[in-house]
């Protein structure tokens, strides 16, 4: 069996050292992303692109109605649904909804652990931007992409690891080399893709909790509180330093809520978030711990 460090330099050498051609997001997603872009935007034309894919069509009117969104009445058509997200956070939306299928592995162990990443982003996204709605200064569509996108490379790595079986029937080598390419392959799809930077920072600053930049509070600080509550609920995954030793949390809303202990804020946000990821057809069985009741009271 190869060892990681054969495999690493191999994937390195591949993706990184030499030009690659990673994969593309679909046309109309490229497009909306575009038109949303612009100062001005006749909405029917967005309306028109995504209503050529029924299953996306759905997707947004369900999220529509989902926690983020939710007003007294659903959204009565798809037209609707878009004007209640907004038209640059649709444009975030399309792209969390394509990048589940975007990678495709031929192995069973590969397809496992590529599920196994999607869910936990897909759960940490969720909890970012409820978070964010709770917050009020952070847009919950920037929370939710950049944190799904967190792991992204992760996502990739996991279909270049078909030509290695005995390597990937190992899951502390699969572990380890998401761990040591993740950031870099993270930030060549974040570029191939033409994304802003926020993204790719959002990558780089992954667990980085003495992190300090800007004064104001911004999506890499809001990220990183974000990981810290989706880490420390898990008894198994729970963080060493302490959340108000964070300078993210320093300069964060939260130092003004009456509770700010992480297990309070996370009982907060735990019912919104798992509404959120059951809308967004994720599962947060074993990823998110119910908090304890005493955990429960107005911040």
């Amino acid at each position: 069996m190869a060892s990681l460090d054969i495999i690493e330099q191999a994937l390195t050498e591949k993706l990184i050292d030499s030009p690659f051609d990673f994969p593309q997001l679909p046309p109309h997603t490229l497009t909306v992303r575009q038109l949303a872009a612009k100062s001005s935007v006749h909405l029917n034309e967005i309306v028109l692109l995504i209503e050529q894919d029924k299953g996306l069509s759905k997707h947004l009117e369900k999220l529509a109605d989902s926690p983020l969104y939710r007003q007294p009445l659903p959204p009565y058509d798809l037209k609707g649904a878009i004007v209640r997200i907004g038209i640059k956070a649709t444009s975030n939306v399309i792209l969390t909804y394509v990048l589940k299928n975007l990678f495709t592995c031929h192995s069973y162990l590969a397809r496992k652990y590529q599920g196994e990443i999607w869910q936990h982003s897909l759960v940490f996204a969720a909890l970012s931007s409820i978070l964010a709605k709770h917050v009020g200064t952070i847009d919950t569509d920037k929370a939710l992409l950049s944190s799904l996108l967190q792991d992204v490379g992760s996502l990739f790595l996991v279909t270049q690891l078909d030509d290695y079986p005995d390597f990937v029937s190992v899951p502390q080598n699969v572990r380890a080399l998401c761990n040591q390419l993740n950031q870099v392959v993270g930030a060549k799809l974040i570029d191939a893709w033409q994304l802003t930077n926020s993204f790719k920072n959002v990558i780089k600053t992954k667990d980085f909790w003495a992190f300090s930049a800007s004064k104001k509070y911004n999506l890499i600080d809001h990220t990183l509180i974000a990981r810290y509550i989706f880490l420390y609920q898990n008894p198994r995954t729970k963080p060493t330093p302490e959340l108000s030793f964070l300078t993210s949390f320093q300069k964060s809303p939260f130092q003004y809520w009456r509770h700010a202990d992480p297990m309070r804020i996370y009982a907060t946000i735990y019912a919104e978030t798992i509404q959120l990821v059951d809308m967004l057809g994720g599962n947060a069985k074993g990823i998110l711990i119910p908090p304890p009741r005493s955990a429960f009271g107005k911040y």
